[in-house]
């Protein structure tokens, strides 16, 4: 097996080759890893922590290869974490991971959607409501948060159209947004 790593200030690589010449490449750049073209967020962007996460991922990649359920949802408890401190950026990135690994993850989607509506990324947070509502089209939450992103983009009569959906689905939220932004 052959193994090589570098590690610039902005960025590091590992790469492995087997005997049967696979070839595999953990890579860091701009606060995110990228493992078997997926990607695992780093928060901290110092070179020696860098460095000290990259050892680490290291092993994990040359000894196991693969990331369990469990590791998605400890990157999902991360990402909420980041996102009720406020970090949207942070908790993004953990929730970008989350659902590279499982592309289903009604809830990532969910908080990834309302990470972007608050840093004001509002196409990137539509995206999310809309590939959340196609995989569970009774979310109440989504709808909710939907809605306020088209508010934000002066999308009034979408806004109202989607808190009518959170409300018929039981959210008191979308009521009180209803009567105080939409016209009855």
């Amino acid at each position: 097996m052959g193994f090589g790593i570098n590690l610039p200030s902005s960025a590091a690589q590992i790469s492995r080759s087997d005997a049967d010449g696979k070839y595999g490449v953990l890579s860091t750049q701009n606060g995110c890893v990228r493992l078997h073209n997926r990607i695992l967020p780093i928060v901290h962007s110092s070179s020696s922590t860098m460095g000290r996460i990259v050892a680490t991922l290291a092993v994990l990649f040359f000894h196991f290869g693969t990331v369990s359920a469990q590791d998605v949802e400890g990157m999902y408890t991360s990402g909420i974490a980041h996102f009720e401190r406020g970090e949207h950026r942070h908790a993004i990135s953990f929730f970008t991971a989350v659902i590279e690994y499982a592309p289903k993850h009604a809830a990532a989607l969910l908080h990834r959607g309302m990470a972007y509506g608050r840093s004001e990324k509002n196409d990137l947070a539509l995206n999310d409501f809309n590939s959340l509502l196609k995989l569970d089209p009774w979310n109440a939450i989504a709808y909710l948060e939907r809605g306020r992103v088209h508010l934000a983009l002066g999308h009034t009569s979408a806004a109202c159209d989607d808190w009518e959906a959170a409300s018929e689905k039981g959210n008191q939220d979308a009521k009180n947004l209803i009567e105080s932004n939409c016209k009855n």
